[in-house]
């Protein structure tokens, strides 16, 4: 099988879309769910490149952020698609 971490996204050290968009919308804070949050966004986008905001929503089920930057997560998703 194949893993991809945080690192593994970037191409030629240049931020994702998820990355930049994440960064606009402030939905990251001290950074500690901010890899799950790129990954998992990452993948969602690739299985469903215009989601709703509840399968965003759904998608970060289990990513424990204690900043509670969610909305801004799904603010910085909806500005891709």
């Amino acid at each position: 099988s194949e893993v991809t971490t945080i690192e593994g996204l970037a191409t030629d050290g240049q931020l994702t879309a998820v990355q930049t968009a994440l960064w606009e919308q402030h939905g990251v804070q001290c950074g500690y769910c901010t890899p799950a949050m790129v990954v998992s966004m990452t993948d969602l986008l690739k299985q469903h490149p215009h989601p709703t905001e509840a399968e965003i929503r759904a998608w970060m089920d289990g990513i424990i952020c204690r900043c509670g930057v969610y909305q801004n997560v799904v603010r910085a998703v909806q500005s891709i698609v």
